[in-house]
């Protein structure tokens, strides 16, 4: 029965996983997250700007160190810290959510479509699976480290130091992959229109 379990499992990933590599799906993923980042990011990083006493969120910023971390959760004041872990439980889960389906769902796309001088992206969906647990271990860090606060908790300041760094890096590494898979791809589909128009 667990050998069952498994591979219905593992069926049913590699269904979803075709699901999300469709264009319109990907297209629609794309859209999504852009009209998100146009309308309720800013909007939600506006209503907590007060709160926080206009300080930076730390997973905005790109490297920080814990003292850092603890002159922030210091300006942040009582009200602060709560929005902050109201936010990582609410926002902070729904965004990434979003934003690794669509890398994952624009990285399936590109790996089964074929790209000029036959570059392959078959392994760029595992790499963008990988953005989820980075940023979600991120917020984890962070959300410890200002419910503990004042203690100093320099484990969970040092943890959530390491992982943002770490949640930019494997993004910018995805992001950039995409760009140039995209590229490749449109690059590819000039050539073939390039030939069929070109007289025999």
């Amino acid at each position: 029965m667990p050998r069952l379990s498994s591979l219905a499992l593992s069926a049913n990933f590699a269904t979803f996983g075709r699901f999300l590599s469709n264009g319109w799906v990907t297209l629609g993923l794309l859209l999504a997250t852009a009209v998100f980042c146009a309308t309720i990011l800013p909007a939600s990083m506006q209503a907590n700007a007060p709160l926080m006493s206009n300080q930076p969120l730390p997973d905005t910023l790109f490297t920080y160190t814990p003292a850092r971390l603890r002159q922030i959760a210091t300006a942040y004041g009582e009200s602060g810290r709560q929005a902050y872990l109201h936010n990582a439980i609410t926002f902070d889960l729904a965004f990434p959510l979003l934003y690794t389906a669509t890398l994952y769902s624009l990285a399936a796309w590109l790996a089964i479509r074929p790209t000029a001088l036959g570059i392959r992206f078959g392994w760029l969906p595992s790499l963008a699976l990988l953005v989820l647990p980075t940023d979600l271990l991120e917020n984890f860090f962070i959300s410890q480290f200002m419910a503990a606060f004042p203690a100093p908790a320099i484990g969970w300041a040092t943890m959530s130091a390491v992982f943002t760094p770490l949640k930019w890096l494997v993004f910018s590494a995805v992001a950039l992959a995409e760009l140039v898979g995209c590229l490749a791809v449109l690059s590819f589909v000039l050539r073939q229109a390039n030939r069929k128009n070109q007289p025999f």
